[in-house]
């Protein structure tokens, strides 16, 4: 019988940028989190723990992510640890496990070759170790037929199935061809127990990267009694921090007052990152409700971005007015974009003579606008929406 942890893609110096001045909190987070996992494998007393590739970001990593590498591998001694080279962090010379830092971790193996490695008496591994980003080549091609012992292999890459990338291609059959136990695979940030056989899966990542990582924050715990007898999975829900995106569609007060309560209900708030998909109507009002709420609700969860990109103001010209700064600068805008507009489809027919903003905007300047870039009345309204922001950020700063 065997037991070990496998995990995966733990993305070691990833930079998380999307998170702005979160980021390195986010890193701090997911360093704990890895040692909470370690501590979990010690506790449950495994044999080896399989690292399944992308244990780093990149093999272009700072001395502080390898640090956090050391720190890791301490918490988990003496258990061996079996480290495969991935796509994001492939086998070569400047692999950052190969650093004299880690030369002091007597626990590490980096699996280096496609050669069968007994780790334990009746165990034999079968690393696929990377060694370029990107390949149409099944890594797990050259694991020959096996039998007698408690066979695992070790891949990092994509099943060919509905949702396949070529890079890397594993086929899915490859326990039944080559008599596996058990695949553990890397590359997927989700967890997937492939088939629901226990024989293929991906451990997912201790922690997501980025939204729309679905199944995240888990590892696994492996026990397989003897070669040829189904694997008992123990699935480990390790991540602190959980990524949400949300669509919201908003056209009145009302409907920013419901996300208001939505996020003031979220449970476990310090770790919830969440990204608002905006898309409707909004007014100079809402949009500074809006302003409100995400400088609230920035301080009570850890990440909260509004995504405006598919809102559409209400334009009013006058209100507009008297809500920029003073100033000729912003006024002088207004009063061209209200005279495009004017011009533009469908407002230009029900026009009939030119308001005194158009008679202070010279007709060749509009002229040259229309027949270069033909702006739409959306464009516009988007211009002015924008201008409204900038606005504000320079009423705020001031």
């Amino acid at each position: 019988m065997v037991k070990f942890l496998h995990t995966a893609d733990w993305h070691l110096g990833i930079g998380q940028k999307q998170l702005f001045q979160q980021g390195e909190k986010a890193r701090e987070i997911r360093k704990e989190t890895l040692q909470n996992l370690m501590k979990i494998a010690k506790q449950k007393r495994v044999d080896f723990i399989i690292v399944a590739g992308d244990l780093f970001h990149c093999n272009d990593v700072s001395l502080s992510a390898k640090r956090e590498a050391l720190e890791v591998f301490k918490v988990a001694a003496p258990i061996p640890l079996f480290i495969l080279p991935g796509n994001h962090d492939p086998l070569g010379p400047n692999y950052p496990c190969l650093d004299p830092i880690f030369a002091e971790v007597k626990n590490l193996n980096i699996l280096k070759k496609e050669e069968p490695l007994e780790t334990v008496p009746n165990v034999i591994l079968f690393p696929c170790p990377l060694k370029q980003k990107r390949s149409r080549f099944d890594p797990t091609e050259w694991i020959p037929k096996t039998e007698g012992k408690i066979s695992i292999g070790i891949a990092h890459g994509n099943l060919k199935n509905e949702k396949f990338s070529d890079n890397f291609p594993i086929d899915p059959d490859r326990v039944e061809k080559s008599g596996l136990d058990y695949l553990a695979l890397g590359e997927w940030h989700g967890y997937l127990n492939y088939g629901e056989k226990n024989t293929v899966v991906y451990s997912g990542a201790p922690e997501a990267t980025d939204f729309g990582e679905k199944n995240a924050g888990k590892a696994v715990i492996v026990e397989i009694v003897h070669h040829g007898s189904r694997p008992r999975l123990d699935v480990i829900e390790i991540g602190k921090l959980q990524w949400e995106t949300k669509e919201k569609n908003i056209s009145k007060m009302e409907d920013l007052e419901r996300i208001e309560l939505e996020l003031e209900n979220l449970d476990n708030p310090d770790y919830r990152i969440i990204r608002v998909n905006l898309k409707g109507l909004v007014d100079e009002e809402m949009e500074s409700y809006l302003e409100q709420l995400e400088k609230t609700f920035s301080k009570k969860l850890f990440f909260l971005e509004f995504n405006r990109k598919e809102l559409t103001p209400k334009t009013d010209f006058g209100k507009l007015r008297a809500l920029m700064p003073e100033g000729v600068l912003f006024r002088k805008i207004i009063d061209s974009i209200e005279t495009l507009k004017g011009y533009c489809s469908p407002y230009r027919k029900s026009r009939k003579k030119p308001s005194k903003s158009e008679e202070s905007v010279s007709s060749d300047l509009i002229r040259m606008i229309i027949e270069k870039l033909n702006p739409t009345s959306e464009v516009l309204d988007r211009a002015i929406f924008l201008l409204y922001r900038m606005a504000k950020e320079v009423e705020n700063d001031n």
